[in-house]
């Protein structure tokens, strides 16, 4: 699978001899990750209905269609297994029996926001609100929707995300599991593993520009910005720069995403990696309650040596990465989903190239009151081209990664809600992740497992 790999000149290897491949260090693996998971933080689902325990048939809703507590049973049925389109229908329906219900036009407000209809979410939500017969918490809700929908309609619009926290990793060098790995071959004691604990923030920056089309499309600008310093480990010290631009084209229930992507990576205050790419992505709004979508990226990687990497510049070359995978509504506050993943990266020695499948299991939970969990399981393999002489002449590198992580986001308001209620900081969201990393290598210098905490605050401001 992996074709026209050449060999660095000789005094290549000699460096990379002289810096003994006794870790599975790959400092770049844990930053691209970092950064493609930024602002991925489930937005808390816009609905105030609650979950219904039995199913009722809409045979029975027309036999009744002036029953507005067997409308409104079935309206939140609807709403909680995604028919958001059904379910809008029914509140509609009810309005018109009962126009003075304000907390089911504030309901169908929340509804008409989810679909993209902002226009209309708008006004229902205002009329719910001029009302005055929300409660306390129905009108905070109302009038943070109301405001977010203001910013959405506006043909410019951008956004701020910050976190900053703490991680820790209790194998931070990927120390192999055996204790032992091979140089030339020959057993070697390996380095034991350390535990090593660091203070992070991120910083992204989006942008977006309505072009004034009756399909939405959109010109998208964003920037992302990681720092990680590490207690233990000054050299694996992280900064990373991430830019990217380009459009998006909406075409029905198609959209195209074109995007030009650059990036710098410093290690000990010095550039280590730098990639300048393209990538192409596609979605597809197959059913009400499931989307499709595909990326094809490709990028340029040039790696610097550095006194702890001395060989770093032979991993430089193309990588390219096919991303596909289907999202489903399980319900209102509930999403699976399924992505493949198949990568080729061509360094410039073969034990630098490989080929790379994986598969990624996702899912999300919406508990309420902003409380949210995400859950991801991660099977990756990747063959290498050829043997390192310096680790194993005779065998070729085959590794399987393993991964599961678990994420629970909880807004700080709602653990003080009186003391924060309409400050600054209420809509700050503290998160928690435990990971767990595991790689069977059929080469002890890369098998290793190790587990991972953090904790986080994050907070968006819409500009």
């Amino acid at each position: 699978m992996q074709i026209g790999r050449g060999w660095r000149p000789l005094w290549g290897l000699v460096m990379w001899m002289w810096v003994l491949p006794l870790t599975a260090q790959e400092p770049e693996e844990a930053a691209r990750e970092s950064l493609d998971s930024q602002g991925s933080v489930l937005v808390p689902a816009a609905s105030t209905a609650s979950a219904v325990t039995d199913a009722i048939r809409f045979a029975q809703v027309q036999a009744a269609p002036q029953d507005l507590a067997l409308l409104l049973r079935y309206a939140r049925e609807r709403i909680a297994v995604g028919d958001l389109r059904e379910g809008a229908a029914t509140l509609e329906r009810i309005l018109l029996l009962a126009p003075g219900l304000a907390s089911v036009r504030l309901t169908l407000g929340l509804v008409f926001y989810q679909q993209g209809l902002l226009e209309r979410a708008q006004f229902e939500i205002q009329q719910a609100l001029a009302s005055g017969s929300l409660d306390p918490e129905q009108t905070q809700q109302a009038q943070h929707y109301a405001q977010r929908i203001t910013q959405n309609l506006r043909s410019t619009q951008m956004s701020v995300l910050v976190s900053v926290g703490m991680d820790s990793d209790q194998n931070r060098n990927q120390a192999p599991a055996s204790g032992t790995a091979l140089f030339a071959g020959t057993p070697v004691v390996a380095p034991e593993a350390v535990d090593d604990t660091a203070r992070m923030a991120t910083l992204q920056f989006q942008l977006s520009h309505d072009l004034g089309t009756q399909a939405g499309h959109l010109l998208r600008a964003q920037a992302n910005i990681l720092h990680s310093d590490k207690q233990e480990f000054d050299a694996l010290d992280l900064s990373v720069v991430a830019l990217s631009g380009g459009a998006q084209f909406n075409l029905g229930a198609w959209s195209f995403s074109p995007m030009l992507r650059a990036s710098e990576m410093r290690l000990e205050s010095e550039s280590y990696l730098q990639t300048l790419g393209a990538e192409l992505g596609w979605d597809h709004q197959t059913q009400p309650t499931l989307r499709s979508y595909a990326l094809l990226r490709w990028e340029d990687e040039q790696f610097s040596d550095l006194p702890s990497f001395q060989a770093a510049g032979i991993r430089s070359g193309a990588r390219w990465t096919l991303r596909g995978g289907w999202d489903w509504a399980l319900s209102q506050r509930q999403q699976a989903g399924l992505a493949l993943t198949v990568m080729d990266k061509e360094g410039e020695v073969g034990f630098e190239s490989y080929a790379r499948q994986g598969l990624h299991l996702m899912h999300r939970w919406l508990a309420g009151r902003g409380v949210f969990t995400l859950a991801g399981l991660w099977a990756e393999y990747s063959d290498y081209a050829e043997a390192d002489a310096f680790v194993s002449p005779d065998e070729v590198r085959e590794d399987w990664l393993y991964r599961g992580r678990l994420v629970t986001g909880v807004p700080i308001h709602s653990l003080m809600p009186q003391l924060l209620s309409g400050s600054t900081w209420g809509d700050v969201n503290v998160l928690a992740q435990y990971e767990y990393e595991r790689v069977d290598s059929n080469l002890p210098n890369f098998d290793y497992h190790t587990h991972k905490f953090s904790l986080m605050l994050s907070k968006r401001w819409a500009l």
